[in-house]
């Protein structure tokens, strides 16, 4: 295994070298910006990169080719369902007003709701272990 350089540029073309002849998906998760994303840009074609930002990396559209595809949050109905198929659709519709409030808390984003709902003590209608 080589040596880990101490600069990003080094990095980048160690990580590089390391993908050569493979395919490969890699996912960059809440990217702040294009520079933090294209040193990890595979160099050889066969690779799929997702890349996840609140931000709109357009130079990556640009000068990638990336393809754009926004996502917003989900809907009230969506928001409800998760739940329901989280803590059991009994649990929720006992308590319709601790869902909405738990939905409204979370800002209906799918990973605060999965966490708030495995904070609740219940997955699947069983109770959690601890």
């Amino acid at each position: 295994m080589p040596r880990i350089p101490a600069d990003t540029e080094g990095r980048s073309a160690l990580f590089r070298s390391m993908l050569d002849d493979r395919q490969m998906l890699i996912v960059l998760d809440n990217a702040r910006n294009v520079g933090q994303v294209r040193p990890l840009l595979p160099g050889a074609p066969g690779s799929l990169v997702v890349v996840t930002s609140r931000n709109e990396l357009t130079g990556l559209v640009a000068a990638e080719g990336a393809i754009p595809l926004t996502l917003d949050v989900l809907g009230d109905r969506e928001a409800h369902e998760m739940l329901a198929r989280r803590l059991g659709q009994a649990r929720v519709a006992a308590e319709p007003a601790a869902a909405d409030e738990i939905i409204a808390a979370c800002a209906r984003l799918p990973l605060a709701l999965g966490i708030a709902a495995g904070g609740a003590g219940w997955t699947h209608s069983r109770p959690a272990t601890r």
